[in-house]
C-alpha cells in the first residue's frame, strides 16, 4: 500500500488500542484493513483510502477526498471494520478515555484523564512528554499537530 499525501483534504480516523498489538495480531489488522481500503466506496465512488499502524498501538485510516467526499455511510463502514477488528482480536480500539503520551525512553503509556495529574506531580509526564493528539481530523494536522510536547497543549494546565 502507497503512503496517502496528507493535505488538508486528506481525511485522518485514528484508533488507538489499550495494548501493543501482538505480530498476529498486526498482520490480521493489516490483511482486514487492506481488504477494507482496496474496496472502499462513497455512493459507488472508489475512495481512495489507506492506513497505518504505528507503534504498534494506532491504526490511522486515511482518505483523499481531493475527487471523491467520504459520506457518513462510507465512514460508518470503516467503523464498522474497526468494531469488527476489536470484537475478533479482543482489542479496545474505539476507547477515546486513555491519553497517549510518549516518555523520554520512546515508551508510550496510557492515562486515563483522572491519573494526569498524578503523573505530572511525580514526574512521569513532563513539559518535554509527548501527547498524542488522536482528534485530529486531516492529514496537515497529523504532520504537524498528531504528536505535541505537554507543555504545547491542554495538559500545561496541570504543571505549576
Amino acid at each position: 500500500m502507497t503512503a496517502m499525501p496528507k493535505t488538508q483534504q486528506t481525511k485522518v480516523w485514528i484508533y488507538q488500542s489499550s495494548t501493543i498489538f501482538t505480530s498476529n495480531q498486526k498482520n490480521h489488522i493489516e490483511q482486514k484493513l487492506h481488504d477494507f481500503v482496496s474496496n472502499w466506496s462513497s455512493h459507488g465512488d472508489v475512495v481512495n483510502g489507506s492506513f497505518e499502524i504505528i507503534e504498534e498501538r494506532f491504526i490511522i485510516v486515511f482518505a483523499n477526498e481531493e475527487e471523491v467526499m467520504v459520506s457518513g455511510c462510507s465512514i460508518d463502514s470503516s467503523v464498522k471494520i474497526i468494531k469488527e477488528l476489536e470484537q475478533e482480536l479482543g482489542l479496545s480500539l474505539l476507547d477515546k478515555s486513555n491519553i497517549a503520551f510518549q516518555q523520554a525512553i520512546g515508551e508510550i503509556k496510557l492515562y486515563q484523564l483522572s491519573q494526569i495529574p498524578e503523573a505530572v506531580n511525580s514526574g512521569e509526564i513532563n513539559l518535554e512528554s509527548i501527547v498524542f493528539n488522536n482528534a485530529i481530523s486531516n492529514g496537515l494536522d497529523f504532520e504537524s499537530s498528531w504528536k505535541v510536547k505537554a507543555k504545547d497543549t491542554w495538559v500545561k494546565r496541570y504543571f505549576k
